[in-house]
């Protein structure tokens, strides 16, 4: 038996999708909660960030895709952000 979700905003939308625009508040929300523009902020920020992060611990593209669900190296290389920001940064080298 399918269960309709309470909140109004999610009747009618399949279970999956409805759970991906509650992450969406969730974010926006915690963001807005940090002091950061919520509109900068959605769920695929957390995709994004494991894939970045995951690449900064040097897990391949492929691992990274499986984990994601990306089906295209282009698609997910735009998931993965600098992380030579990290990793090459000239004030953590000198210690700042």
């Amino acid at each position: 038996m399918k269960q309709e979700p309470k909140d109004e905003r999610w009747r009618g939308i399949p279970a999956f999708m409805a759970l991906i625009g509650f992450v969406a508040l969730v974010v926006k929300a915690t963001a807005k909660a940090a002091g950061l523009d919520p509109a900068k902020y959605a769920g695929h920020s957390l995709r994004a960030g494991l894939a970045t992060s995951a690449a900064a611990a040097g897990a391949s593209e492929r691992s990274i895709m499986a984990q994601t669900g990306h089906k295209s190296v282009v698609m997910a290389r735009r998931y993965i952000r600098s992380g030579e920001v990290f990793r090459e940064n000239a004030a953590a080298v000198v210690g700042l």
